[in-house]
């Protein structure tokens, strides 16, 4: 198992797992809860996003947005929780 640098995270497989809405390869955004004894990563915390995400202040940043999270229990939330179980099969978070 290897332990994950809170400063750089693992790329995601694009054979395993891609965007619910297109299919796109996906990425994680944030891990920033996890148990600090053992480095497991929490439910609650995983943040993903898809790799066609525009910046913010673009212009079809809101229209990707309403496109891509309409429904995110739906579309995102299984995903989630199958990325968090291959991240917690394969990678930890350091433990203090």
């Amino acid at each position: 198992m290897l332990i994950i640098d809170p400063n750089y995270y693992p790329e995601i497989p694009l054979e395993l797992f891609q965007c619910p809405i297109c299919g796109a390869q996906i990425y994680i955004q944030e891990i920033d809860e996890w148990e600090t004894e053992t480095g497991k990563i929490t439910d609650c915390g995983l943040d993903i996003s898809c790799t066609t995400e525009p910046e913010f202040d673009d212009d079809q940043w809101h229209d990707w947005f309403s496109g891509h999270f309409s429904m995110p229990y739906v579309d995102w939330l299984p995903l989630e929780v199958k990325v968090l179980a291959w991240l917690n099969r394969h990678y930890r978070m350091p433990t203090t």
